[in-house]
């Protein structure tokens, strides 16, 4: 049996995925009982979003669009309502209604705090975290068993929430030196902020915004999973991993 190459995973609502290049394995749970699902990847829908993904400061853009544009994901559909209220602001603005939009900090601030604080209270922060400890633990070597996962760390260098607070970042930067449109500065943002993501965690340089970024990860966007969530996460990287 040869072990799979896991290249990351995602929590829902109700459960964990993990998957390859090729397959993708959804562990949920229903009645308190788990239930899993393997299957191949679907092949690319939008190639030439997919195409976009290859082009410095364009990729970013292209991958947050491509999984905004499949549905199923609270983070997926928190993007597909972010892009509607832009979208919603440009067109306003092109009628003459408003002159000029602009979100000083604070106010994208706020938002961002309220949307992650929401995300808490919910059971998606805990099968967050179960996935975090699960991958941890499988990166890590060790035995995959709920004792051995349940002591892993609820952060991860490759977590998405990494490139938002990016993406803030920057956001704060650019709209402290440019007087430009909340949209093309959000785009412009994530941009910048996806480019530092691709970059080695481990760079000194990048050390506070990684720091930041699992504060966010262990103080809002995680929470400490049940048994149950942790098997869930368990069951759904063993399927990948063990694939023959």
């Amino acid at each position: 049996m040869i072990l799979m190459d896991i290249n990351g995973g995602r929590a829902h609502l109700n459960g964990v995925s993990f998957f390859t290049d090729h397959y993708v394995s959804v562990a949920k749970v229903v009645n308190n009982k788990i239930s899993s699902d393997l299957k191949q990847k679907e092949p690319v829908q939008y190639r030439w979003i997919h195409a976009l993904q290859n082009i410095p400061f364009v990729r970013g853009i292209a991958i947050i669009l491509e999984s905004a544009l499949h549905s199923g994901n609270l983070l997926r559909i928190l993007v597909v309502i972010n892009t509607l209220l832009i979208g919603g602001n440009v067109y306003l603005a092109s009628i003459g209604l408003y002159k000029n939009i602009t979100f000083p900090p604070i106010v994208v601030l706020a938002v961002f705090v309220s949307a992650l604080l929401f995300v808490k209270l919910t059971p998606f922060a805990k099968y967050h975290g179960a996935e975090h400890q699960t991958y941890n633990a499988y990166k890590q070597g060790v035995e995959l068993t709920i004792e051995n996962v349940r002591r892993m760390s609820r952060v991860s260098h490759m977590c998405g929430t990494n490139l938002v607070v990016f993406s803030l970042l920057a956001y704060f930067v650019i709209s402290s030196l440019l007087n430009i449109h909340y949209a093309l500065a959000l785009i412009m943002s994530v941009s910048i902020g996806y480019e530092f993501f691709r970059l080695d965690h481990k760079l000194i340089i990048l050390k506070p915004l990684y720091f930041l970024g699992a504060f966010v990860q262990q103080f809002l966007v995680t929470a400490e999973p049940s048994e149950r969530q942790l098997e869930a996460a368990i069951v759904a990287l063993k399927e990948v991993r063990d694939l023959p």
